[in-house]
């Protein structure tokens, strides 16, 4: 990205249920991303695990971890996003393992400017402007 375009910062936010082998897998995968280990933030949140997460978070110093005691993958995914600091946000699972360029690839996807809709019939009002909100990878699956 250019100096117009700076590079955004990205929340990657995985929700975890008593799985920490999986989990450290994935984070594995997730500190060999290439895009830019300043530009984006891990947030690792457990949902009531009866293992100790922190074994495994603790071991990656790009991690934040909180906790969400009210079950539900959703519940967890949506208090990772109350601590999000990025303009992206990214979701995965502790048992996915991400490429090292997934991260990098969902962000020039997001980044590339999308021709503007065709109006079939023109608009009485003009359209209200929507808050700004943060682009997430879900919304290209």
């Amino acid at each position: 990205m250019d100096s117009v375009n700076p590079i955004p910062f990205a929340s990657i936010i995985i929700p975890v249920y008593n799985d920490n082998i999986s989990l450290e897998i994935c984070l594995n995968a997730l500190a060999k991303q290439t895009y830019s280990k300043e530009n984006y933030e891990i947030i690792v949140i457990d949902n009531n695990s009866q293992e100790n997460v922190s074994n495994v978070t603790n071991k990656f110093a790009q991690v934040t971890l909180a906790n969400e005691s009210q079950p539900g993958s959703y519940i967890a995914r949506n208090k990772g996003l109350s601590l999000a600091k990025g303009s992206i946000i990214a979701f995965t699972d502790a048992d996915c393992i991400p490429t090292s360029t997934w991260l990098e690839n969902g962000i020039s996807h997001i980044s590339l400017p999308h021709p503007p809709r065709p109006t079939l019939c023109p608009l009485p009002h003009p359209p209200r402007p929507h808050p700004p909100r943060p682009a997430s990878f879900q919304s290209w699956l």
